[in-house]
């Protein structure tokens, strides 16, 4: 062995620089919070399920549905998307704190930055995972009000003859709300996620 070779050992060894990849911080960021989002995925379907016959029941419905279908499914797709609104709101806030202060609370912000985490990295991982379990639930409990909406219709009047009477303007409208619910969900996770990094700091 040559003495060049005792004197820097260091030198002849090729020593990998850890870097976590932005996927794998989102995986684990949701394997973190996977068992209280499905804790909190069946009561916000039960308090969506239970908003829906509640407001699917009230006086009238078969009455408004057979002489104004038009003006009964309005009134439906306002009231389910707000009740959505304001059930996934809590949801988001309790997702967004627990996934941001559990890692001061813990101390596992120093292990995830010494395996190569950046901090601005962490930070968008957290907030992409967020940003797409909202959507998912978005279009999940849209497609579940479609469906809950014609089951019902077709068992309360025997027919779906009162979507034929949806226009444009509906759809139109429908989109409106959908995009008021998508930055409504942004804005709630936002503030949670500011609440805690200023009260962590």
């Amino acid at each position: 062995m040559s003495i060049q070779a005792i004197q820097n050992p260091a030198e002849s060894l090729h020593i990998p620089t850890i870097q976590a990849s932005f996927t794998g911080i989102m995986r684990g960021e949701f394997l973190k919070i996977s068992r209280l989002f499905w804790l909190l995925l069946s009561i916000l379907t039960a308090g969506f399920l239970l908003s829906f016959l509640l407001l699917w029941t009230s006086p009238g419905t078969k009455t408004d549905l057979q002489n104004t279908p038009l003006h009964f499914l309005y009134g439906m797709m306002e009231s389910n998307l707000s009740a959505f609104r304001v059930l996934v709101g809590i949801v988001l806030l309790i997702l967004t704190s627990l996934t941001v202060g559990r890692e001061y609370q813990y101390g596992t912000i120093r292990i995830l930055l010494a395996r190569g985490a950046g901090r601005v990295q962490l930070l968008f991982a957290k907030l992409a995972t967020l940003a797409l379990l909202a959507l998912a639930l978005l279009v999940t409990f849209s497609l579940l009000t479609a469906i809950l909406t014609c089951t019902f219709t077709l068992a309360t009047i025997g027919n779906l003859n009162a979507l034929s009477t949806l226009t444009p303007a509906f759809w139109s409208n429908t989109g409106i709300c959908l995009l008021a619910v998508i930055i409504s969900m942004g804005a709630t996770i936002l503030l949670s996620l500011a609440m805690n990094a200023l009260g962590r700091s």
